[in-house]
This record gives structure tokens, sequence and C-alpha cells, in this order.
């Protein structure tokens, strides 16, 4: 036992989850704000939910936002279809005959593919998913990455607490989860229940515990990481455990942090206003639509029309009486609320860009092309490269290196390493063949100059100078001199072959014919 394992406090977990919970108090207050104009079950004011509806808003716009780019997020930085990351080794350590690179690259393709069933087989998914879903209204979540096997874990703003270094470095993780009374190991539930004041001939079924889970940097290895487990202040037998910094598995993540704060801020936070103002908006509309449908009627006074016999009468009978009798009630303010809905349409449009909704980007003209609209999408997607890069860094590169430990592939020390190949780096791939497709156009439009003109340009500079201007590396685009040349010979000496076999055909040809003349001539005499 080491001497941190042995100076260890079994209630220094709990003590450090109260003391640390202060400081998250206000984000916590925020994101319980924001997610009520959002997804309100994904930060409750209460802990049981079962009994209330959550969705209270008049607008239904911020799920369906939130929804959507959490979705685009998974399958941006964890795409179905292909690994995302790749083993690649580094060019020096190459060989030098193609087989053998050949072979490695085989042998890391494998690799990569095994690693992506696991991610599969941990059910990764859906926790991704959710993770998204917390960082855009709470700007927080944490992911544990169970050591062995086992589904991936969220833990949510209100279940854990944190501390980071100036430099933003993790220090310090509790986390906290529920466990029943029931469910707890005999030797310690007695313990726990005195601990609790909780009396035995009570009914215990519904009352639980909290598990804490101490996760703190070596202060005498800042490349290892300690963890130690308490039930409320009584220390977990065999709970201690260490892991190297690479291989930790709880993974915080943040949607955007600032140098001096310690948690996330999600996009919610950034357009509350806008949120806010859209519920206003859309109470008000649906308040003045249920007015408008609530039709009442006027009965001109000293009418001797019967109000009780119309209103009991069948369709279709006779009453005594005068056509303005009767006069049905009209708000006019259609022109209002079309003036509301219109600033609606406005701020759903703006938030749709800011969440990367791009058919509310979509103009509603018969003109509108397919052009246009991919450039709307690959620009709402570069206003994102920010986040894409953070989650580069905190969420994918980790989740492969634990990926890899999984299928008992160890690259410590060696010339490969995984290169994260989605989100960011995807993006920057879709910028550069967007360069290059728009410098062909460019380049497409020089048939469109006449014969003369075409003869005075030298049509290399001129290509090259377009790259420039478009930010394009020719090095692998443009053919370079010698190459033209060996192809221009190549073609002149095909050329040549080809009139020498016809040449030959021609001849052999002239001789079957004059052979056939003789034969004939000779039949005949």
């Amino acid at each position: 036992m080491s001497n941190i394992e042995a100076n260890y406090e079994p209630g220094i977990p709990k003590e450090r989850y109260t003391s640390l919970g202060t400081y998250r108090s206000a984000y916590l207050t925020r994101a319980q704000t924001y997610a009520k104009v959002s997804l309100p079950y994904i930060m409750p004011e209460v802990d049981d939910q079962s009994a209330q509806e959550v969705q209270l808003d008049f607008s239904s716009v911020g799920a369906m936002l939130v929804n959507h780019l959490a979705n685009r997020y998974v399958q941006e930085l964890f795409p179905v279809n292909r690994s995302f990351f790749q083993l690649q080794i580094d060019e020096s350590e190459r060989s030098e005959t193609v087989q053998e690179d050949t072979e490695l690259d085989t042998l890391l393709t494998a690799a990569e593919r095994r690693a992506r069933w696991a991610f599969e087989q941990r059910h990764a998914r859906p926790s991704m998913l959710d993770l998204m879903k917390h960082c855009v209204i709470t700007g927080n979540g944490l992911i544990y990455y169970p050591p062995k096997t086992g589904k991936l874990q969220l833990y949510a703003l209100d279940e854990y607490v944190m501390y980071r270094d100036a430099a933003g470095n993790i220090i310090e993780i509790v986390t906290e989860d529920k466990k029943g009374i029931l469910s707890l190991d005999p030797d310690i539930r007695q313990l726990v229940m005195d601990e609790l004041k909780l009396d035995a001939n009570s009914d215990l079924t519904k009352e639980q515990a909290s598990l804490y889970t101490y996760i703190r940097v070596d202060p005498e290895d800042p490349e290892t990481f300690l963890v130690t487990q308490s039930i409320e202040s009584l220390e977990v037998p065999d709970s201690f455990q260490s892991y190297p910094k690479a291989y930790l598995p709880w993974l915080p993540q943040v949607w955007n942090r600032t140098r001096r704060e310690i948690y996330g801020r999600g996009l919610i936070e950034d357009h509350y206003g806008s949120f806010t103002a859209l519920s206003v908006l859309s109470e008000a509309l649906v308040t003045g639509a249920a007015t408008m449908a609530d039709i009442k009627f006027l009965v001109r006074p000293g009418s001797l029309l019967d109000v009780n016999s119309m209103n009991s009468a069948p369709s279709g009978t006779y009453h005594y009486g005068m056509p303005d009798d009767v006069s049905a009630i009209q708000s006019n303010k259609q022109a209002d609320y079309q003036f509301i809905k219109l600033v609606i349409d406005d701020y759903v449009k703006h938030l749709g860009k800011a969440f990367m909704h791009v058919s509310s980007q979509i103009r509603d003209s018969e003109r509108t092309t397919a052009e246009e609209n991919r450039l709307r999408a690959m620009e709402l997607d570069q206003s994102h490269g920010g986040v894409f890069s953070n989650f580069s860094m905190l969420l994918q590169s980790p989740v492969a290196a634990l990926l890899l430990r999984d299928i008992d592939l160890n690259i410590e020390g060696s010339s490969i390493e995984p290169v994260v190949v989605t989100g960011l780096d995807s993006m920057s791939r879709n910028a550069t063949n967007e360069k290059i497709r728009l410098w062909i156009e460019d380049l497409s439009g020089l048939n469109a100059l006449p014969e003369p003109v075409l003869a005075r340009l030298k049509l290399s500079d001129v290509a090259q100078t377009f790259a420039n201007g478009r930010d394009v590396d020719t090095t692998n685009l443009i053919k370079t001199e010698e190459e033209v040349a060996a192809e221009q010979k190549a073609a002149q000496e095909q050329q040549m072959q080809a009139t020498a076999g016809e040449a030959m055909l021609e001849k052999a040809d002239a001789e079957q014919i004059a052979d056939g003349i003789q034969s004939s001539q000779a039949q005949g005499g």
C-alpha cells in the first residue's frame, strides 16, 4: 500500500463533493433555466420526474434544434460506416519496399475495423448522443468508459463535481451514484443505515445512499490518477485503483469554456435571449389563435328573436326576426397575428443557422439551386469548427486510445499513432475539395475565349495564378514540363507505330491481291 493510499481518509470524497458543489451551483441553476426552453428532462429542477409533465414551453423549436444538432454532431464525430480515426505511421519509419508497406497498412486497417466494432459493442452511440444534448444545453457532461466491458455511462452536471488548475488540467473529479439501501452488501448496509439514521424496521425500498467515486491526480506523478470510492462516509473495500492519464476512463466534456472557468457553457446560453423571445411570441400567437377561435354572437337589444329557441332548434328551422338581429363578434386582429408570425419565423431562421439546421436556411423559391443549398450547408459546418476541434482533443482522441486498449493493441513507444479523421479534419478536407472545384471552374471559363487570345496566353502560368488565388496546392494537380514532354513523346511513338502498322497491312493486302490475280490467271490458262 502506497503512502498516498495509507494517508487517505474515507470521508474525503463526500466532503469534496459538498465543497466543490458550491462553485457548481451557479452553473446548475443556469442549466435548469436553459433546459426549460429546449429539453427540460435534461436538467430538471426535481429529482423525480415521473409525476410531472416536463415540456411546458409554448414553443418546441428549442427541442427540435437541440435534437437535430446533437444527432448531427454524433454523425460527424463518430460515423457509422467508417472509423473516426486512422492508425498512421511516421513516414521516416516506413519500409523501403512497397510490399512491406502494403502489408503494414493492411494490418493497421484491420485494427481500425476491430476498434470500430468494439465501439459499437460498447453501445457507445446512445451515450454520445445524450452527451451532445447535455453539452448543447448545459455546456457540460462526463463520459465514463468502463475499463473492461460494459456500456458507456453519462454523468449529468448535477451528478459530478470537478476542479481544474489554471491551465485547464483536471485535478479532481467526484461523481455521485444513488444506490438503493437494500442493494448494498450486508456487511456495509447496517453501517450506512446507522450513518443515515434509518430504522431497520421501516420501509427501506425507496431509501438510497450516495456512492462517491473520487478521482484525483497523483501529487507525486502528474501522469497518474488515483481512484477511491465510498458509500456516504464509509470506504468501499478494495476500491483503490490507479490509471495512467492517457487511459483515464472519466472524460469530462465541455461545449465552450473560458480560461478562468472550471465548467463549460452551452450553445443555448449564447442564444437564450432569442429562445426567450420565441417563447413569449409563441405564447402570444397561441393565445390569440385560441381567442379568435372562441366564436360568440351578439343579439340586438329589443329584438323579438328568441335566443333559447334558436339555440335548441335543429338546422333548417324558421324563426321570426330581422337579419341584423344577430351578429358575430369580429376581433380584426389577423394583421397583428401575421406580424407576430413573421417575427417568429425570423427568430427560427436565426436560431436554425446557429444550430446547423440547413432546412431552415433554404429560401422558399423556385429559383433556389442545389448549389446554393450546398454552400449554405458548408457555411454552417465551418461555423462550428472551433467546437469540433475541442471535441477532437477532449473526446475523440481519448476514446481512440481506450478502444485500442480494448482490442489489446499497444502502440506506446512505436511510431504509430491514432489520428482523428472526422469532425474538424473532415471539414478541412471538404473545404480543400471546394477550393479545387472552384479552381477548375475558373479554368473552364478559358474555353469561352477566342482562339487568338488563347494563343497569346501562357496557360500553365494562368492556371497557377488561378490556383494561387484559390489557395490551391497544385503539386500533384498540374503536370510538369517533363511529364508533358514524356507524354507527347509516347503519343508520337504510338502514332508512328500505328502508321507503320497500317502501312504493313496495306502492303500485305496488296500482295494478297496480286497473288490472287496470278492464281486466277493460272487457273484460267
